[in-house]
């Protein structure tokens, strides 16, 4: 009764497989009156069993050695799910075990673990004195049906353990990931900040000051008699290159044509620009808009990312070419950007904080689309987002 209730005690605690089964076979062994046993799983390879546990007694088995010859056979049709029971397995003219050898198998009884329908093993017994019963098969499955319970619930608990580990890093990457972009974020802010300052200083309020004083001046010529024709005309002309430095800077921020015209133009305007003012050729190709409007969160996320690609690669790829391909169909758009630079590893980029990249993939990632990496030394780097045409919460 010890022994049943210490096997039971070892399968309720969720104790490691090897323990709670080696409990469950030393009970089944004592309560059966077995000289010896063992527990025996499908080996790693899918064909055969191997010896999980051993409890030999006076028996000569190795676990090494695998299942004893005259077990093979019984394992098989134990393979199959049924409980075998075998006690005439000693040769007849052997009546004692060669000296050193110990005993000899002469009695065994094998009951499958079954696992949802599966014979994941087999609880073996050896030697029972008078032999095993149809009562002891009864009760050597009940047995074996509480190792199949430790058996499933270490499996359980192992990939449990594996799936937490699994969550565990993918938060930790997670939370690094937000705070590069946290980081990033501010930075971009603050970058976006100096150079509205920067070209409100230079451009607009130099014009003003000057525009100031041309005022200043047509009064005095006014006050003197004056027509002031050609002075009005100097004026108009530096309101209206205020009027254009500020329209300039406006669409820097966010193009008009993004909000008028839609997606296509807007890219077509923005590439025009770009190939304009660095040594790239800039080539752009749409398909399936035609004048198509697009949900306001997705041309505003792909528009940033042509915008964010093309840059990186004017900042890193030292190329000489890039391609944008957009294409509309079966209510999805792919975005293609495409340069002939240096290019680089992806596996070592992505180990890394490059946040160029990382803002891409947040970006597809938002609108519940996928961001694709094609990169290697030497042979340019390709940029591939897909997204949905879904907006769950248009402005339009």
């Amino acid at each position: 009764m010890a022994a049943l209730l210490e096997a039971a005690r070892a399968v309720l605690e969720n104790r490691a497989f090897v323990d709670a089964a080696r409990a469950v076979l030393r009970a089944c062994r004592t309560i059966l009156g077995a000289e010896a046993g063992l527990v025996a799983l499908h080996a790693a390879g899918g064909t055969g069993f191997e010896v999980a546990i051993l409890e030999p007694g006076a028996l000569a088995i190795d676990p090494a050695d695998g299942l004893p010859r005259p077990l093979r056979p019984l394992s098989t049709r134990a393979a199959k799910g049924r409980t075998v029971l075998a006690n005439h397995l000693a040769p007849r003219k052997v009546k004692s075990p060669p000296p050193g050898r110990g005993s000899v198998l002469q009695s065994a009884l094998l009951a499958p673990m079954i696992i949802a329908d599966d014979v994941a093993g087999f609880l073996a017994l050896f030697n029972k004195p008078g032999g095993f019963s149809a009562a002891d098969s009864k009760l050597a499955e009940v047995f074996a049906e509480m190792a199949a319970v430790a058996m499933l619930e270490s499996h359980t608990r192992n990939r449990v353990e594996k799936n937490r580990s699994a969550l565990e890093r993918k938060v930790r990457e997670g939370t690094t990931q937000l705070r590069a972009l946290s980081r990033r974020l501010v930075e971009t802010q603050e970058n976006e900040r100096r150079h509205i300052s920067r070209e409100l200083h230079d451009e607009a309020a130099q014009a003003l000051v000057s525009l100031r004083y041309g005022l200043r001046l047509l009064e005095r010529e006014i006050n003197q008699g004056g027509s002031g024709g050609g002075r009005v005309t100097e004026l108009v002309q530096q309101t209206d290159a205020v009027i254009d430095g500020l329209h300039r800077l406006a669409a820097n921020l966010r193009p008009a044509s993004l909000d008028h015209l839609g997606l296509e133009a807007a890219l077509r305007q923005y590439l025009r620009s770009a190939g304009s003012k660095s040594d790239l050729t800039v080539r752009f190709k749409a398909r399936g808009f035609a004048g198509k409007r697009l949900p306001a969160a997705v041309e505003t996320a792909l528009y940033r990312v042509v915008q964010e690609a093309v840059t990186n690669v004017v900042r890193h790829a030292r190329a000489t070419r890039v391609d944008v391909l957009a294409e509309c169909r079966d209510g999805r758009v792919n975005l293609m950007v495409e340069d002939d630079g240096v290019g680089f590893d992806p596996d070592e980029v992505r180990r890394g904080e490059h946040l160029g990249l990382l803002g891409l993939q947040e970006r597809a990632d938002a609108l519940g689309g996928t961001m694709t990496l094609e990169s290697a030394p030497g042979k340019g780097t390709a940029v591939v987002v897909e997204v949905p045409i879904v907006d769950s919460n248009s402005d339009r």
